[in-house]
């Protein structure tokens, strides 16, 4: 018997987003803390806020992004997705932004039932600026593995 793997959404994006309780400046130069969040508390994220955060609050705090940040998609999407999927998405949603993915191609195409061509979608999705970024093209080829990988009935 096969076993089917199952993909966790905040296991992935904390993966690839890591963990920094210090706030510091990403690929884009934009102020992130934690596992990438540019606000904290309410507030955006600056280089002297927050101070620190704690590591278990960062995970609590992906937690609830995590899981608004799959309604929302789940909203979006009129086909059913298993949860390979949805866990896909939510990473790459995480990161693109929520906005991003409303105007996306790959939105277009799972809503009109083209799933192995919006899979290929991720992979445009390697570039910060003009240029092309290694880590987001890692991260896109894992999201595109996640999203391909079936699960058992």
């Amino acid at each position: 018997m096969v076993t089917s793997v199952i993909f966790n959404s905040v296991e992935v994006i904390s993966d690839f987003e890591g963990f920094r309780s210090n706030p510091y400046q990403d690929v884009r130069g934009i102020w992130t803390v934690g596992f990438g969040f540019t606000e904290w508390n309410g507030y955006q994220v600056t280089k002297t806020y927050p101070k620190s955060v704690s590591l278990s609050d960062a995970q609590q705090h992906l937690k609830v992004l995590a899981d608004m940040t799959a309604k929302q998609i789940q909203s979006l999407v009129k086909i059913p997705l298993n949860q390979n999927q949805l866990t896909a998405l939510t990473s790459f949603v995480f990161n693109v932004g929520l906005s991003n993915f409303k105007g996306s191609t790959m939105l277009k195409l799972l809503n009109s039932g083209h799933i192995q061509q919006a899979s290929a979608q991720f992979l445009l999705w390697d570039h910060a600026g003009t240029h092309v970024v290694q880590g987001l093209l890692c991260r896109r080829r894992k999201e595109q593995m996640i999203f391909d990988t079936p699960l058992e009935n």
